[in-house]
């Protein structure tokens, strides 16, 4: 029941390891938010890292736009 930013920790690792480590931190869900906002017009899939660790928490991505509407 928490709201974590973690972008300056966990720049390049996979959003499994994102998911993992916030997860691990108590969260019970995590939103990942892309911080390029010239990058909207891409899609960016969540993909598996093939490491077969299992997430156990619902996880989503959001492009910079509209993360930047829920976060600001």
């Amino acid at each position: 029941n928490m709201i974590s930013n973690q972008e300056k920790y966990f720049r390049e690792c996979s959003f499994v390891t994102k998911v993992i480590h916030a997860e691990e931190s108590g969260a019970l869900g995590v939103i990942i938010m892309d911080n390029d906002p010239t990058a909207d017009d891409y899609f960016l899939e969540m993909m598996d890292d093939m490491t077969k660790r299992n997430v156990n928490i619902p996880a989503m991505f959001l492009q910079y736009r509209d993360g930047y509407e829920i976060f600001k």
